[in-house]
């Protein structure tokens, strides 16, 4: 009885942590002094409860995947439409038209994805995040590079004042040396933008020395 009574409860747990509403399927338990009431259920009905959620979700992903391609199509109709009201030499160069802006379409977003990776690379070189790419990538390389140099500064301010804060509050001053004189240049090469940042807060000279 006990045991049953701590397996229907640690199944209440994991409920609580995936999300999963289960206010349909409950049954009252021994309240607890404070006399509020715990939700519990079987593990049958918590695979119900959480094969439905993932029904729902295809469910959704499907309905969008298909107005999508009924959107597609109806443009394709349309065109096709428009083009047979068109005389044979209008045709033709509506058709190269439509060619051209989907050459056109498909070689913005070849260059996007080309710069992007390029961003994410410089990132990477900088020792700053490479996920931030997307949100860096401008019109072209130029103005992306603007972008990553602005974030740079901002960065490297947030950064030398969070690990200015750090030392202050962890390091004394008498044992900064003494906790990074230790530092080789292939560590220092290895180093990350912010272990780096706190080594020159700790100890000036040896950063000097080994940039």
């Amino acid at each position: 009885m006990l045991n049953d009574t701590i397996k229907r409860m640690n199944l209440q747990l994991f409920a609580e942590d995936t999300g999963v509403d289960v206010s349909n399927n409950t049954q009252n338990v021994e309240t607890p002094p404070d006399k509020t009431e715990v939700k519990t259920y079987t593990e049958d009905e918590l695979k119900a409860q959480i094969q439905a959620e993932t029904d729902r979700k295809v469910t959704k992903a499907l309905e969008t995947a298909k107005a999508k391609w009924l959107e597609e199509e109806q443009a394709k109709v349309k065109q096709a439409e428009e083009l047979a009201k068109l005389s044979e030499k209008e045709r033709a160069a509506k058709e190269l038209e439509i060619q051209r802006n989907e050459f056109e379409a498909e070689k913005s977003k070849f260059q996007r994805e080309r710069l992007t990776l390029q961003t994410e690379k410089d990132l990477i070189n900088k020792n700053l995040p490479p996920e931030f790419a997307e949100l860096l990538v401008s019109e072209n390389a130029e103005k992306t590079l603007e972008r990553i140099n602005m974030f740079e500064a901002s960065w490297q301010a947030a950064i030398e004042k969070a690990v200015d804060d750090k030392v202050k509050g962890r390091t004394p001053a008498g044992n900064q040396q003494s906790t990074t004189g230790a530092v080789t240049k292939e560590q220092f090469n290895k180093m990350t933008y912010l272990e780096r940042l706190e080594l020159k807060q700790k100890n000036i000279k040896l950063y000097e020395s080994l940039l």
